[in-house]
């Protein structure tokens, strides 16, 4: 069974073959490789030939442009992929409710603002441009995840990232506010993978073992929702606890590959990430300590404000996954293993006069 619509030629190495069952599919990729100068092979495999009893187009590729194939087989995925919400209705109205809410809560920041020239603190609105660092704590859930499967051992580790992005608060009569806002979070992670030939290279030592570390960047758009509230310090400072959920959407797969060859043999390997098979919505926690901005009569007395923090959020289940395949003659290896659930993370704000 494949995982992939791409594997080695069963008998010539030197080769990747992509597979369709899909025309319209077949002819997006075929204009792709053509418009990349990529040279290649055609065939088509008729229902009545082949074990699915279906068409099927094939194409051969030389191991040489295996990577501009792969990046042209993943965005023909993306062209005809169903969209993330189906129901044409549905989206519109999201996406249209979603920048009504954003559109009234900047209406409503820049008019409480003009009403309160002469007041130090009397803005409900609050508008802040975050930043973050995320560092991998094991003790907070950050481990590395180890899985081994035909003769593949694979070890996820990740190793950090950051986000970017715009923060909305509406504040309350009581030391209580809401948040919310829109992020673009970026993480970063090795993936080490060790694979155990089952025929052994003449040229090596038996049972010589294969290995190889990459790395990859996967991203995500995110939209917070949290209650908060704050404790008064002096007129300036607070200190400040929120938590609720988070709403995460996955962008695109991620992926990279690599290669070796122990003298005429061959090993190709590809690592993909950023799928996930149920909505992602992680719980979340911060803490932190803030200085308001002045915002007084004179746009010499406007200073902004700052906030230092911390974060942490961990999802519901573990529901994001990614994989890898070695391939090498005719030696086939795919591990799959599902990521960590928990993240922690330092964050500045600087938070709008």
């Amino acid at each position: 069974m494949r995982w992939t619509n791409y594997f080695t030629h069963p008998g010539d190495n030197r080769y990747y073959v992509f597979a369709f069952g899909e025309e319209l599919h077949a002819n997006a990729f075929e204009n792709r490789l053509n418009d990349l100068g990529i040279v290649h092979e055609k065939h088509l495999e008729t229902a009545e030939g082949h074990s699915t009893g279906r068409n099927e187009w094939l194409f051969g590729v030389h191991r040489d442009y295996f990577k501009k194939a792969l990046e042209a087989n993943h965005l023909v995925h993306a062209e005809f992929r169903d969209k993330f919400i189906p129901v044409s209705g549905v989206r519109w109205s999201l996406l249209i409710g979603t920048l009504a809410v954003i559109l009234f809560a900047l209406a409503g920041a820049w008019t409480q603002r003009a009403q309160a020239q002469t007041m130090p603190n009397g803005n409900d609105w609050q508008i802040a441009v975050s930043t973050t660092w995320l560092t991998p704590i094991e003790a907070l859930g950050a481990e590395p995840v180890t899985v081994s499967e035909d003769g593949l051992d694979l070890e996820w580790t990740p190793t950090g990232g950051s986000s970017f992005g715009v923060r909305l608060l509406r504040r309350f009569p009581s030391a209580w506010s809401i948040e919310t806002g829109l992020e673009t979070v970026r993480y970063t992670s090795d993936w080490s993978l060790i694979f155990h030939p089952g025929f052994d290279n003449p040229q090596e030592p038996p049972g010589t073992p294969l290995s190889d570390t990459l790395s990859l960047r996967t991203s995500r758009y995110r939209i917070p929702l949290l209650a908060r509230t704050h404790v008064q310090i002096n007129d300036r400072s607070l200190l400040t606890a929120a938590a609720g959920l988070s709403f995460d959407y996955l962008l695109s797969d991620a992926f990279t590959t690599g290669s070796q060859s122990e003298g005429p043999i061959y090993s190709d390997y590809l690592i993909e990430e950023n799928r996930q098979h149920r909505a992602t919505l992680p719980l979340r926690v911060e803490l932190g300590w803030e200085i308001l901005p002045t915002q007084r009569l004179g746009p010499a007395r406007k200073r902004p404000g700052v906030y230092l923090g911390v974060m942490f959020w961990r999802e519901w289940n573990a529901n994001r996954w990614g994989e890898a395949t070695w391939t090498r003659q005719l030696e086939t290896a795919d591990v799959r293993l599902y990521m960590g659930q928990a993240a922690f993370a330092l964050e500045f704000r600087l938070i709008l006069p």
